[in-house]
């Protein structure tokens, strides 16, 4: 029986946007407080909005897009996308964040995570989430925590 949970790429695209705005705004504080243009200060926030309409483009693209995960407990792959991902290429599964975690394929011999293995559920309780680690635990494939959440080195979960 394959399971099918919806799923969204994990995206920073929402720091850039924030950090892009701050400079933004601490760009145009400065030429307020002066009361003087300065030309480099406006080409560089002609960047910044440049910056700020990709990142509103790529972030609508990630959440617009229908994307799922497929789990059959009985199966050595799961299908992430349209992808098929063997247990025998997964290295371990790496979990970050609170609340709506991203989980991360960490595949063998990849230094670099590929896009497609980096996800959320979409529903911040889904089921996936437990469907995801007992497929794991079945092909002995560690789960990690890994960043703030854990307030110590990282550790696998028990």
């Amino acid at each position: 029986m394959i399971l099918k949970y919806a799923i969204q790429y994990s995206t920073r695209i929402k720091d850039v946007l924030l950090v892009s705005l701050l400079v933004s705004i601490a760009m145009f504080q400065v030429e307020a407080w002066t009361a003087f243009a300065y030309p480099v200060l406006f080409y560089i926030q002609m960047g910044i909005n440049v910056i700020i309409a990709a990142g509103l483009v790529i972030e609508s693209y990630a959440r617009l897009i229908k994307r799922e995960i497929e789990i059959d407990p009985n199966a050595d792959t799961i299908v992430v996308n349209g992808t098929s991902v063997s247990a025998e290429q997964v290295q371990e599964i790496r979990i970050s964040g609170c609340g709506k975690a991203t989980f991360e394929l960490s595949l063998r011999g990849k230094q670099v995570t590929p896009m497609h293995c980096r996800f959320k559920f979409k529903d911040k309780d889904s089921e996936g989430v437990g469907e995801l680690s007992r497929w794991a635990e079945t092909h002995r494939i560690p789960l990690k925590k890994i960043g703030p959440q854990t307030r110590t080195a990282p550790s696998t979960m028990p």
